[in-house]
């Protein structure tokens, strides 16, 4: 078993790529700024959204990958989440409030996968954060939503040639 400061530090270089590899940072931080001086339009809105969406894909797959898939510690992944999200300003308290909006609240179920959610809490998880027990929650459904894809796959692999 990988001990715990190891499994942090993979966690760590893993979820920080939510805020370094993230293609359309710049435009991210400028949308936030102009959202800040008074500019309200909808290529804002969306800007915000889907980098939401994608930190949320950084959470429920670096959990899917380390902690479902190779057996890290789930409370190492939190404490990894809250110093990497919280410390590095991935997730924005400040937009709690904004994203209750309803041009953001169109933006962002138009941002979500409807085959395994029906609630586009993921891009707002990834926007504001949440806690420790809903998080997990949101992880284990979507591990066990794509255990199940790999299922079938897999059957589809033997019953087809």
């Amino acid at each position: 078993m990988i001990d715990r400061i190891t499994q942090a530090n993979i966690l760590e270089r893993e979820l920080i790529k939510a805020v370094y590899d993230y293609i359309e940072y710049a435009e991210y931080r400028q949308a936030v700024a102009d959202l800040y001086a008074g500019k309200w339009n909808k290529d804002i809105i969306k800007t915000i959204a889907l980098k939401g969406n994608y930190n949320g894909a950084v959470l429920r797959n670096t959990y899917r990958k380390y902690v479902r898939k190779i057996g890290f510690e789930a409370a190492v992944f939190w404490d990894a989440v809250v110093k990497v999200f919280i410390i590095q300003g991935v997730w924005r308290f400040d937009l709690i409030k904004v994203i209750e909006h309803k041009d953001f609240i169109e933006a962002i179920r138009k941002t979500n996968e409807p085959e395994w959610t029906n609630e586009p809490e993921w891009t707002k998880v990834g926007l504001v954060g949440t806690d420790w027990r809903i998080l997990k929650r949101m992880c284990d459904e979507f591990c066990e939503y794509m255990d199940e894809l790999e299922k079938e796959e897999e059957w589809c692999e033997k019953h087809t040639d």
